[in-house]
């Protein structure tokens, strides 16, 4: 069935009211994570504080598949002719809203492309606190083989926490 014109804008802001929720979890977990990184310190989140945030974890990844069968039934809805078994959809949000009456197409823009901004924040969010959980876990690797002395060829980093290069004379007594 192909939507009317006055359903068109009903429907595409639904879509929009549940990308929004994708949104509004992403940014919350990136809260979340962010919280815990800034008071663990140079220790890093324990592991319980990491399992407290699955049930944010499972909350984005339903809103993720919710959202994504809405909007597969939404552009099947828009057009027919349009089968899940193509790899990309012949019509995005975008161009449905140009199906929508003149009247409501500034406002579903300007909707979208808020949600669009605060999705491309909350990615770059995550990027950010991915980066450091890395870097925090490779100054521990790198502390820790350091102290033990592990591997000769890497900068390693000293009890005080300065770097320091293993010299080659050290190579055999490493692991005594």
């Amino acid at each position: 069935m192909k939507l009317a014109e006055d359903q068109v804008a009903s429907r595409i802001e639904r879509q929009l009211a549940q990308e929004e929720q994708v949104v509004q979890a992403l940014e919350s977990l990136n809260e979340q994570l962010s919280v815990l990184l800034t008071g663990s310190g140079i220790n890093g989140p324990s592991e319980s504080d990491l399992l407290g945030l699955d049930p944010m974890i499972k909350r984005l990844q339903a809103c993720a598949k919710q959202t994504g069968l809405s909007r597969n039934a939404l552009l099947q809805d828009f057009d027919p002719s349009w089968n899940e078994s193509k790899s990309t959809p012949p019509n995005r949000i975008r161009g449905l809203i140009q199906a929508a009456p003149l009247d409501q197409q500034t406002a579903l823009h300007a909707k979208r492309d808020e949600l669009q901004r605060r999705m491309i924040e909350a990615q770059q969010q995550l990027f950010a606190n991915q980066v450091v959980v890395f870097y925090s876990t490779e100054f521990h690797r790198s502390f820790l083989l350091g102290v033990l002395q592990c591997e000769p060829n890497d900068s390693q980093y000293g009890r005080q926490g300065q770097p320091f290069k293993l010299g080659p004379e050290r190579v055999i007594g490493r692991n005594c």
